[in-house]
């Protein structure tokens, strides 16, 4: 008797997967008879991207990978439901409202609900960036949830979810309520696939098939007593589904039910995509084509070892694989192979450091430890050159029969068709190339130059270089130069790609051909591309084109080529020359028309891996990295879906806005910020997107990035216009933003009408103002004059002041007495000194009547008192001491004082200070600077001022000599913004006796210029 479901025991591990059981066994004959469906299949694994936890992934254990209708791709994991747009993957866990944290598979019905099939059985999906659950609504609460979702289907707007092996729920879509659907109470299989529910009755020989609305039973299948339907998928006019290791098809049209193969391991996934099945087992996927008469042939598979839960194929026609334990993988071109991997070989072989196919379409690799493979992949056979084991091969040549390894120090005959050898030789020599001349000589170029080897003194098995250069003729040493290339092209001339430039090699001299008169420097590759035309790279100039032994072009950067530093190119049968840069694979097409240049590298994703060496096996391109080796059709399509372009947020003033479709916004909401996204997961760091603000501008604007703000924007309408474009240059869907700034409050009707109300009493009360401005006006008007009557007033008594300073200085008395001196020195007839005397004083009235100014410097004032005061000296007949000491800091011949202000007070000072003093008489000017003032003392050691009163001296004079300064000094101070006064103190000693007098002036600091 069959048992049910439950009556097992299952491991924990398969408890954790339900989805991908079934219990029964199959005979060990029908095991072994179905193996030979599935037999060892042989073929190339494809390049696959891997995403695990370290590429973001909760856990690497990965139920179900889906793509919505969005295009956006979904992972079902033991941690949550994770979303990839090709950038980021966002993880969600029940704290943002998922059912459950294991989630087995999805199904997005048509009001773009997607669902997430649930271990514990609840309900949930997730809708316009929101998920919801029973929390949330009410009529997703499941009563007594007992097991996990098997499948999830619509019917006329209903959803059905069928929980493993018993039981199915109608979410109705006019009651909005749950309620069960019921089935026999001995049903034991229930699945629910295109509007029908399969179900198979406890210890029943045959199938049942209802019809989902009305549960009518519409056909009956033969089924084995021991078949327990695990894993299903519809397939054409029925059923595909599995049991444990076998595969079966359910004929609903026929009504037949036939085992299709079997695999070694269990069934964990069926899924039909593109009228082809893909099988995921327990030791990874397989491609079926299940032909009319229910053969199948496998195509191909992936993951072998990996336990493959999910197929999904995308817009783009790349396929995911999720797994358990190891993540998702992601074959984004399936035109990309892994050719042959050394991952696990690298510390014994090292790195891969070249790469070649000779004429039997044989793979030879160099390594960088010394070593060498050979042989059709995955079949390979590896040795070593038997001394200097840290040498890299880093080229195999191909010569007649022969077969030689280059690098290093090596030049070694690695396979020699005719013969066995029964040791390998070895030539050590920095050797870069090797070649067979028409006539049989080999030619070997390195760093040491270029050598001819006659074919009667071939190279032995081991043999050192010093040796070799002995035993070869002087004149077969054709030159010195460091030779990195050596190429004959299909007219059989040799060509030499020479450190320092290209050449040509007639006979036993070199012929340098440059281009446009400079050399083609550092050539590291030459390739034919047809009878008159080779290519040549360059490791800082890109590629040059040679025709009829002229250089016509050279390609570069500018030209479309991804790096200057280019290494190795080949041309293809169908005239496509590949070439292998710093940056990748760049593919040249039209090279003698107009020439067509491809990132393919780009293209196929491959723009972070270190390219090697490239190399063409018939219509396959090979490509090396340091451990693998990628095979790559170019024969096939190429990308041509259009990226899918969503708008991911709006946010107005840093706020996300809910509904994005014709914003009204007020003024103040004028900065607004829109993230987008292209899904394109094949190569989205190509994407480019083209955006115009029509409002703004109306020319299309480039980015790559993935926002664009827009900040104080006016009042008004705009449209936000949006559209991507992938590297073959094909356009996603325009996309558009309609939104509208209102316009601000004083902008708007009310705003107009209460400005008219208004008008009124603001006419009142500008003629008011008007008015009181007049008054105003007329008052600083008069103000005015009467400033301009003052000024005018200082201004003349100011000219008075200087005319009588002038008069005080042009002391009439003084002027009297200087001509008595001259006199009597003419009388006593000392014309010396008579004619001194009047040289003086002539000087002095020169000085004074030719100053017109109202300031003179310091140093001008220094020479009239200097003057003056040896006339003085000439005319008293005395001596006595004076000096004028100013402030360092100060530039005498700048600083300026009001003219004819210090005089008056030296003379003074002789007159009423020192002139009774019969000797040691002495007047001392000082001039300091403190801030925007100058401070001038005059000090005298005169008897005093006290002492001068009893004296008979003209008293007139000099008060007004002191009244004088005071007003000019009070006129001075009004005009500037600085202090302009006068002091005068008497010194005394400490008995009281008078030690003359000390006049400080305070006047503010002037400069002339």
């Amino acid at each position: 008797m069959q048992k049910s479901l439950l009556s097992y025991k299952q491991p924990t591990f398969y408890l954790q997967i339900m989805p991908f059981l079934s219990i029964p066994r199959l005979p060990l004959w029908w095991g072994l008879c179905m193996l030979l469906g599935v037999s060892n299949i042989q073929g190339q694994s494809p390049y696959l991207k891997h995403f695990s936890f370290s590429e973001g992934l909760p856990s690497n254990t990965v139920y179900a990978v889906y793509q919505d209708k969005q295009g956006y791709i979904w992972f079902g994991t033991n941690l949550g439901v994770c979303r990839y747009n090709g950038y980021e993957i966002e993880n969600f866990i029940n704290k943002e409202g998922i059912p459950d944290l294991d989630i087995f598979g999805f199904y997005e019905d048509s009001q773009d609900r997607l669902w997430f099939r649930t271990f514990n059985g609840k309900l949930g999906y997730y809708k316009n960036g929101q998920f919801y659950n029973e929390n949330f609504d009410c009529a997703l609460r499941v009563k007594n949830p007992s097991s996990l979702i098997a499948s999830i289907q619509e019917y006329k707007g209903s959803i059905y979810f069928t929980y493993f092996r018993k039981r199915i729920l109608q979410l109705d879509s006019t009651t909005k309520q749950l309620h069960d659907i019921k089935l026999d109470k001995n049903a034991d299989l229930v699945q629910l696939y295109n509007n029908k529910i399969l179900t198979a009755l406890r210890d029943c020989d045959s199938f049942k098939v209802h019809s989902l609305g009305a549960l009518k039973t519409l056909k009956k299948i033969p089924c084995p007593s021991f078949l327990e339907l695990s894993r299903s998928a519809s397939y054409k006019e029925g059923w595909l589904f599995s049991n444990y290791k076998t595969l079966r098809y359910l004929d609903l049209k026929k009504g037949t039910n036939t085992l299709l193969t079997s695999f070694k391991r269990d069934i964990i996934a069926i899924h039909t995509i593109d009228s082809l099945v893909w099988v995921g087992t327990f030791d990874g996927a397989y491609l079926l084509r299940i032909k009319n008469d229910s053969s199948i042939t496998i195509l191909s598979s992936v993951l072998r070892g990996k336990k493959v839960t999910a197929i999904c194929k995308d817009f783009e026609g790349g396929l995911w694989f999720s797994t358990l334990n190891n993540g998702v993988y992601y074959d984004y071109n399936t035109n990309l192979n892994i050719h042959y991997s050394t991952k696990n070989k690298t510390e014994a072989l090292g790195t891969i450091s070249s790469l070649s196919v000779d004429q039997d379409q044989r793979t030879w690799l160099g390594f960088s430890k010394n070593k060498y493979g050979y042989g059709y992949p995955p079949n390979i056979t590896f040795k070593e050159f038997s001394r200097y084991k840290h040498h890299e091969v880093r080229r195999i040549a191909f010569l007649g029969n022969k077969v030689w390894g280059l690098g290093g120090s090596i030049l070694g005959l690695i396979k020699n068709k005719n013969k066995n050898l029964s040791k390998i030789p070895q030539l050590i020599f920095a050797a870069k190339a090797i070649l067979l001349d028409e006539e049989g000589n080999y030619l070997i170029g390195g760093n040491p130059g270029l050598l001819k080897i006659p074919q009667e003194l071939p190279p032995s098995h081991t043999e050192k270089y010093s040796t070799l250069l002995n035993r070869i003729p002087l004149k077969f040493r054709l030159i010195k130069d460091r030779v990195n290339y050596l190429h004959k092209d299909l007219q059989k001339q040799v060509w030499l790609g020479l450190y320092k430039g290209l050449f040509k090699l007639e006979g036993n001299q070199i012929l340098e051909i440059k281009f446009k008169g400079k050399s083609l420097e550092d050539i590291r590759g030459i390739c034919n591309y047809d009878w008159q035309t080779f290519l040549v790279t360059t490791s800082q100039q890109g590629v040059f084109v040679v025709k009829n032994n002229q250089v016509v072009q050279n390609i570069g950067v500018a030209d479309g080529l991804n790096a200057m530093n280019c290494f190795k190119c080949i041309v293809d049968q169908k005239k496509r020359a590949w070439i292998n840069t710093s940056k990748g694979i760049n593919l040249l097409s039209g090279i003698n028309d107009s020439i067509k240049i491809q990132d393919i590298s780009f293209e196929l994703g491959l723009q972070n891996e270190k390219i090697v060496d490239i190399a063409l096996s018939n219509d396959t391109l090979l490509f090396a990295t340091p451990d693998e080796v990628l095979s790559y059709f170019p024969q096939s399509a190429p990308l041509s879906s259009p990226p899918i372009l969503i708008i991911d947020e709006v946010r107005v003033n840093n706020i996300p806005q809910v509904n994005i479709n014709n914003l009204e916004l007020k003024p103040h909401q004028n900065n607004l910020r829109i993230a987008f996204t292209a899904l394109s997961y094949k190569n989205n760091k190509a994407i480019k997107y083209l955006y115009k603000l029509i409002g703004v501008a109306h020319k299309w604007t480039t980015t790559t990035h993935r926002a664009i703000s827009f900040d104080a924007l006016p009042a008004g309408r705009y449209t936000f216009q949006l559209k991507a474009i992938n590297l073959r240059g094909i356009e996603s869907q325009l996309l558009e933003v309609n939104f509208t700034i209102a316009q601000p409050f004083h902008r708007s009707i009310y705003f107009f009408l209460l400005i008219l109300l208004g008008l009124g009493f603001l006419f009142y009360l500008l003629l008011k103002i008007r008015i009181t401005k007049l008054k105003q006006k007329h008052e600083v008007e008069q103000r005015t004059i009467l400033n301009q009557k003052k000024k005018a007033e200082l201004e003349g008594e100011l000219r008075v002041l200087e005319q009588q300073a002038l008069r005080l200085q042009m002391n009439p008395h003084f002027i009297f007495n200087a001509l008595n001196t001259i006199k009597g020195y003419y009388s006593s007839k000392d014309i010396q000194k008579a004619n001194t005397y009047i040289s003086k004083f002539s000087h002095l009235l020169r000085i004074i009547l030719e100053h017109k100014k109202r300031t003179i410097s310091l140093a001008k004032e220094r020479e009239l008192l200097n003057l003056y005061l040896k006339l003085v000296m000439l005319q008293y007949n005395t001596n006595f001491e004076f000096s004028f000491t100013i402030d360092p800091s100060i530039n005498p011949y700048e600083v300026v004082i009001p003219s004819m202000l210090l005089q008056p007070f030296v003379e003074n000072a002789i007159i009423h200070g020192i002139s009774t003093m019969l000797k040691n008489g002495k007047i001392t000017i000082n001039i300091q600077r403190k801030d925007s003032q100058l401070y001038c003392s005059i000090r005298d050691n005169g008897i005093g001022r006290k002492a001068a009163k009893q004296h008979r001296f003209s008293k007139t004079n000099r008060v007004n000599a002191i009244d004088i300064t005071k007003r000019r000094l009070e006129l001075i101070q009004e005009e500037s913004e600085g202090e302009a006064s006068i002091f005068i103190n008497d010194l005394y000693n400490e008995q009281h006796q008078a030690l003359g007098t000390e006049i400080m002036l305070i006047l503010p600091y002037k400069e002339e210029w």
